[in-house]
């Protein structure tokens, strides 16, 4: 005979469940903004930085990571429900976002080649 479980009471609304009324959000939205604020004052020389990493570091995830964190705030995080899966082996068009992360791409190889 099997022995049944006895169900948690998980998920759904609970009496006394949530946050309480009248408390307040931790970080509100003037706090964001003036996180926000200062992070841009050292934006640029944090750029700079992250692209000496892309070009020097010695690990190579230290590297991709520093490449990928540059692109993503040039160009914006790609979408993440792309398919590109093509059967037929037909030419797909590329996007001018696309387009230019292979441009730069391209210039930082051709850089480095000539170094």
């Amino acid at each position: 005979m099997a022995v049944k479980k006895k169900k948690d009471n998980r998920g759904g609304a609970r009496p006394g469940a949530g946050r309480k009324r009248g408390s307040v959000q931790i970080a509100n939205n003037v706090d964001k903004i003036k996180l926000a604020a200062y992070a841009r004052k050292y934006a640029e020389d944090m750029i700079v930085e992250l692209v000496n990493l892309a070009t020097t570091a010695e690990s190579e995830a230290a590297r991709v990571s520093a490449i990928n964190s540059v692109l993503d705030r040039g160009f914006g995080k790609p979408p993440q429900d792309i398919d590109i899966g093509n059967p037929e082996g037909e030419e797909f068009a590329i996007s001018a976002s696309a387009q230019k992360i292979i441009d730069v791409l391209n210039d930082v190889a051709k850089q480095k080649a000539a170094k």
